[in-house]
């Protein structure tokens, strides 16, 4: 178990250091951790002066509620399985006193897209085992009996296929669209418009600021909120 004593968020998957910085400048964060699992990325970070630790997010622990928010932007897809994203939710949860903040790429479409003969280009990515839906965080977060959830979408929304984003089905895994890449696609108008990211918080109990800090992320609007506990 890591003793955090001293810090008030934690940032997991520090990468290059952008939603820790994110973190402190928006989410009210003062004094942060990082854990990143790249050795590299760790000496550079603290090169730079972050605080951060060379750590596998699966196989830490933190002390209950001993720091008030975490945050997991582009992270859990990078996981091996969902079965260890639930086990990182379900750790983040439990570490953090205030809120839980996700941001991740949009895998909830995958089917329908499929059905058209189609996919958001980074679907299939090595580097992207775990297609985590919003719909599988909210699940976990209700076992948790979290206090309430509010789902921000980036804007703007994608109408039809003829987004960039969205690539051929049978397109080996790669870039966004591009016609003499990865030949013609079907041309679909969706049903209803889909997002191509998401952001999540994950609300532990009543937090005063929560209408401030749904705005700290550009970009995102309000797609559906709410409570499980209250």
């Amino acid at each position: 178990m890591i003793d955090v004593t001293g810090y008030d968020f934690l940032d997991f998957g520090t990468g290059y250091g952008g939603c820790y910085d994110f973190a402190r400048e928006k989410l009210g964060g003062r004094i942060g951790l990082g854990f990143e699992f790249l050795r590299h990325r760790v000496v550079a970070l603290k090169k730079e002066g972050y605080n951060c630790h060379l750590a596998d997010i699966t196989k830490i622990s933190f002390p209950k509620k001993s720091v008030r928010f975490i945050t997991i932007s582009h992270v859990l897809e990078h996981l091996p399985n969902l079965k260890e994203v639930e086990k990182v939710i379900n750790m983040a949860i439990n570490t953090a006193a205030e809120f839980v903040f996700i941001e991740g790429p949009s895998f909830d479409f995958d089917d329908m897209l499929k059905q058209h003969g189609l996919k958001f280009y980074w679907v299939g990515w090595t580097n992207h085992p775990s297609h985590v839906t919003t719909g599988l965080i909210k699940q976990i977060a209700k076992h948790n009996k979290v206090h309430r959830y509010d789902l921000l979408v980036e804007q703007p929304l994608i109408s039809d296929s003829a987004s960039v984003d969205i690539v051929p089905l049978k397109a080996n895994a790669g870039a966004k669209y591009d016609p003499v890449a990865y030949g013609p696609k079907p041309m679909v108008v969706f049903d209803k418009p889909i997002f191509r990211s998401f952001v999540c918080f994950l609300w532990l109990k009543p937090v005063e600021e929560r209408l401030k800090l749904l705005g700290a992320r550009k970009r995102f609007t309000m797609h559906e909120s709410g409570v499980f506990h209250p």
